[in-house]
């Protein structure tokens, strides 16, 4: 049975999520919510089913670079002729490359690639690769979207769609020099010494809206992130062999709003062994009042969030004599 609905469907993909107009056929690893979907007469001619993917996904630092794969399948019983792939570039990106033939036609915002016949019954497909860099001044939580649409003589079109967020920064650590990690519109700068990793480490920080895990502890007042590294073998890098000294800035509004009734009141707590930990105080630890900014020495990476240590009222209980 062929199924279609005609809306939006969001599809969670091996890759990335993915939006789909047309046929919905051989989607591995994804799922599709099926309420609303109605049986669909066979179609008489080509029909066009898109497959988009990307990475990396879904996070992308500002100044990176995205991957994206484009396939696409004629599911109907008829040949397609004159296959087009078009891609719709995100705002605040540019086209970098393809990393497959044929060759596509670039415009100012556009990308597209004439992929000639395709057979249909799913008997082959057309795939198509290429990258793209985001500006460096693409700010923080801005959502890039990537709107793909193929089109065949005759066929029905099929559309795509893979939403990206600018929330991740990305720095190198060397032995020799340590390194920095600068995310200025998340307001959050890594600083490592020489001699903190053994050997080269890439990090990340990724931002993010709420926690992770439930936040019961204490009450968010700012930033919440995830820093992690990776070693050149794609190992995880959690703890380090000096320590690095983390700097989270924060607005006098973002405080004040939260109720606290002075900032010193302000500390970084970190997710470890299923629960929220304060960090403050700790040697060379401090709320700097001055400069607006959290600073922690620290030795591991993991998931970080600005806030205040919720304070718990029980209820005073006189027992009679």
């Amino acid at each position: 049975m062929r199924l279609r609905k005609d809306v939006w469907l969001a599809v969670v993909a091996a890759v990335g999520s993915v939006l789909l107009t047309g046929l919905l056929l051989g989607l591995s690893g994804g799922v599709a919510e099926a309420a609303g979907v109605s049986p669909l007469p066979t179609p008489s001619g080509p029909w066009l089913t898109l497959f988009l993917s990307a990475l990396p996904y879904p996070g992308v630092e500002a100044g990176g670079v995205i991957t994206y794969a484009v396939t696409v399948v004629n599911e109907g019983p008829v040949d397609a002729e004159r296959v087009v792939v078009t891609d719709c570039l995100p705002t605040y990106t540019t086209f970098l490359s393809p990393l497959s033939s044929p060759a596509p036609q670039v415009g100012p915002r556009t990308v597209w690639w004439e992929l000639g016949p395709l057979a249909g019954d799913g008997a082959e497909s057309r795939s198509v690769t290429f990258t793209v860099r985001v500006a460096p001044t693409a700010p923080t939580g801005v959502e890039l979207v990537n709107r793909v649409v193929a089109t065949a003589d005759g066929g029905n079109p099929a559309a795509a769609a893979l939403v990206h967020r600018v929330n991740r920064f990305q720095a190198q650590l060397v032995p020799e020099e340590g390194g920095r990690l600068r995310a200025p519109l998340a307001g959050v700068e890594a600083r490592f010494p020489a001699g903190a990793v053994s050997g080269r480490v890439q990090i990340s920080l990724t931002v993010m809206t709420t926690p992770t895990q439930e936040a019961r502890a204490f009450q968010l007042v700012g930033q919440v992130f995830f820093l992690e590294g990776v070693d050149t073998q794609g190992d995880s890098v959690t703890s380090f062999l000096r320590p690095y000294t983390l700097t989270v800035r924060y607005e006098d509004e973002g405080w004040r709003a939260a109720g606290l009734e002075q900032e010193t009141d302000l500390n970084l707590f970190y997710w470890h062994r299923g629960r929220w930990v304060p960090i403050l105080p700790c040697p060379g630890c401090r709320v700097d009042v001055e400069a607006n900014r959290v600073v922690a020495v620290l030795e591991h990476f993991t998931e970080f969030a600005l806030g205040q240590t919720q304070e718990v009222f029980l209820p005073l209980v006189v027992r009679g004599r």
